[in-house]
């Protein structure tokens, strides 16, 4: 009798640390920036990543982006590109290896607010699926090194 109700404590003690375990691992905040972005070709803009990515700079004739997505699926959604699954349509689309790397290089650019974190606590944003390469800027500031590496992990706030 006390053998099994020891060892029905144990089993409830492993189920209770391990929905502790649980809560704490969830109680961490996450959320996508999917949705309500813009972009506009690089070359057709005047200013760097740390102006556009000032909380006070205009996006003002700038098109809607299609995030997660590519360049080329903005495009589309923007119809200004045909349909590549369609009939021959992707013969219509520019190649890159004839228009140039420039035609094809665009700012992607989403404003979102996040609280300030108490005090040691920490922000970050994950970056996953970058297609080949970025430049990464917030408020002004870049936040990564080497845009040429490919996909870029997270970076802290």
């Amino acid at each position: 009798m006390t053998i099994r109700e020891g060892k029905l404590t144990k089993v409830v003690l492993l189920i209770g640390i391990l929905l502790v375990v649980v809560f704490s691992v969830s109680a961490q905040q996450q959320y996508g920036l999917d949705g309500d972005w813009k972009c506009k070709r690089a070359n057709s803009l005047k200013e760097q990543g740390e102006q556009i990515s000032k909380v006070n700079y205009s996006l003002k004739g700038w098109m809607p982006a299609v995030v997660p997505g590519t360049v080329l699926t903005s495009l589309l959604h923007n119809k200004l590109i045909p349909d590549p699954f369609y009939g021959m349509n992707n013969k219509r689309i520019p190649d890159i290896y004839n228009m140039g790397r420039d035609y094809y290089t665009y700012w992607f650019v989403r404003d979102f607010n996040e609280v300030f974190p108490a005090k040691g606590d920490k922000v970050w944003l994950m970056f996953r699926g970058i297609n080949y390469s970025c430049k990464i800027y917030i408020n002004g500031r870049k936040l990564n090194d080497k845009p040429d590496k490919g996909d870029v992990p997270a970076a802290e706030l």
